[in-house]
């Protein structure tokens, strides 16, 4: 529970303010408050929700670029009605910048959520959502309190975990049949590339190593599941996490001595090859540092588009066993299937290099 004058109990505060505000100029009318709100579904906090029957009006919290990558593969994108958030590292020059061509009214609609992630809650009751999409728990009651129907999905970084958000929203846009196809497609990745890799001794692997070398971390659970799915090893899964988050010194890489190094953005690359630390790394040494692919999000993140990221990295780790794999006709597939989206030549290799061309 909450200490009196604690964040949660002024988060509270301020929303019932906004919305005896909203109510007392008329914002509030009917029309919304009696939404056809029929079906209820789960949620992935095992929570029943109420939800209307084609939702039109959604928005996204907690991680929104993530959970929008899951709507644009619903092929839903049209219904998001908030921007990005402002904290920078969402900034549309670098890791979202398809965000707003997937749907480009988000460069247009407000962001809810500021630089320190507070919630913007009188802006959020402005746009009357049918449903929010959220990936934090703490939004889940005190939207609820507003009669807003909140739908909690987990982002924990496991790609698995890719298919029960795409189940759930299949069921909340009544498109089962979509969120299906996709679940398809995913297992059908998964299974082309196990069985290619599943004759590599531990000791042939390759051991890769994914960071932000600016700041030497990484996202520990995503960063494993990518790189074991694709058939390498995770070099620093074993170190100390923090929020999520592993940090690591100069000295692990050496130790480590990755084969391959994959870096958060294309400006790093040389920035390796640059330090004079790592001369000696083999990855350094034959020229294999390379930076994550970006379409939404970096495909590095939890996104919808990790069954991509898998068959990158596998190509990368064992070019002569996926030799026959054209990952630009995937992508061309995946984003055409999925988003409702053709990509041109130009795009692809901006999404492959992190460059805008």
């Amino acid at each position: 529970m909450d200490q009196k004058g604690g964040p949660g109990r002024r988060l509270v505060l301020i929303l019932g303010s906004a919305v005896f505000a909203l109510v007392t100029a008329g914002v509030c009318n009917n029309a919304w408050a009696k939404s056809d709100r029929g079906r209820v579904i789960v949620d992935m906090a095992a929570r029943s929700v109420a939800v209307p029957g084609n939702p039109r009006r959604v928005v996204t919290l907690g991680s929104a670029p993530v959970i929008n990558s899951f709507v644009f593969a619903m092929g839903k994108g049209g219904t998001i009605i908030n921007g990005l958030p402002a904290a920078k590292q969402f900034n549309r020059s670098d890791c979202c910048r398809f965000q707003t061509i997937f749907a480009p009214q988000l460069d247009t609609q407000p962001s809810l959520e500021g630089g320190d992630w507070s919630l913007k809650s009188e802006t959020l009751l402005l746009l009357r959502p049918d449903v929010v999409f959220t990936g934090a728990i703490k939004h889940t009651g005190l939207l609820e309190k507003l009669g807003i129907s909140t739908v909690y999905i987990a982002l924990n970084g496991r790609g698995e975990t890719n298919k029960e958000i795409m189940a759930l929203l299949g069921r909340v846009y009544s498109k089962e049949h979509e969120s299906n196809r996709y679940i398809e497609y995913f297992d059908s990745v998964m299974h082309r590339v196990r069985d290619r890799i599943r004759d590599i001794p531990e000791k042939e692997k390759v051991r890769a190593l994914y960071c932000n070398f600016k700041v030497m971390t990484q996202t520990s659970i995503t960063t494993d599941w990518w790189i074991e799915a694709a058939g390498g090893i995770s070099l620093g899964k074993d170190g100390p996490l923090k929020d999520g988050i592993r940090s690591f010194s100069a000295e692990h890489v050496l130790a480590w001595n990755p084969d391959i190094w994959i870096v958060s953005v294309p400006d790093e690359i040389d920035m390796v090859y640059r330090d004079f630390r790592f001369k000696n790394v083999t990855a350094v040494k034959n020229k294999k540092v390379f930076s994550v692919p970006v379409g939404s999000i970096r495909w590095s993140h939890p996104t919808s588009e990790q069954p991509l990221g898998v068959l990158w990295a596998a190509k990368l780790f064992y070019p002569e066993r996926f030799k026959d794999l054209n990952i630009e006709a995937e992508m061309k597939y995946f984003y055409l299937t999925f988003f409702r989206y053709r990509l041109s030549g130009k795009e692809i290799k901006e999404m492959l290099t992190g460059r805008k061309q």
